[in-house]
């Protein structure tokens, strides 16, 4: 939440403010938003942050239209695109908080991310989304074909001799069957490398090699 003292550096940075509720709406200096990007949030089921009831939602929307600040949008999000009845019963929610104001006059008007992009229809309504983690390649929308962006580098400190039997890492999850040589690589848990990935995949030269 942008505090009124700061406004005026959103404003000279192009920061959007997003206005979550009545009350922080009533904290703001008014007169400083008339040159600010505002959007209004509501919120249809994530319980997160936004305007929760219709008549909180008009009280904001006729503030700040009768202070001749620009609403250039408004936007919820879809927290369970997985689930279909869900995800209707969010699209249905913000209709009913905003069925008596023309969305054609507001510039953007946003409700899905990244897997609600690729999972449902666009409500006619709606002309904007908010890309999120599918940039960096990662969806369930498979068929999109889309590659990570990401790659950490490393290097390989020290060469192991490993003998039938003999065991590797924390709880002795990796045990050897024959003769094996393991690459130790200095970075771990503490860098965000957590259990679950130790059937990853690393690449040394382009080859890759599995974690054990």
């Amino acid at each position: 939440m942008v505090e009124n003292k700061d406004i005026p550096l959103a404003i000279q940075n192009s920061i959007t403010l997003s206005i979550l509720n009545l009350s922080y709406l009533k904290s703001l200096d008014l007169n400083r938003l008339k040159d600010a990007k505002v959007h209004i949030k509501i919120n249809t089921g994530m319980n997160r942050l936004g305007i929760s009831t219709k008549e909180e939602f008009n009280e904001v929307y006729a503030s700040l239209k009768q202070n001749n600040i620009k609403i250039e949008g408004i936007y919820s999000h879809i927290h369970s695109s997985n689930n279909f009845d869900s995800t209707m019963a969010q699209f249905e929610r913000f209709e009913s908080i905003t069925w008596d104001i023309n969305l054609e006059e507001i510039e953007i008007v946003h409700m899905q991310a990244s897997e609600a992009l690729t999972s449902y229809f666009k409500p006619t309504y709606v002309n904007g989304c908010r890309l999120g983690i599918i940039m960096y390649g990662f969806t369930n929308a498979l068929s999109l074909h889309l590659k990570s962006t990401f790659k950490l580098y490393s290097k390989v400190i020290q060469i192991n001799q490993l003998h039938t039997h003999d065991t590797i890492g924390y709880n002795a999850l990796y045990e050897a069957s024959g003769s094996e040589k393991i690459a130790v690589i200095p970075i771990g848990y503490a860098d965000g490398i957590i259990c679950k990935y130790r059937n990853g995949t690393v690449y040394i030269h382009e080859i890759p090699y599995p974690i054990g």
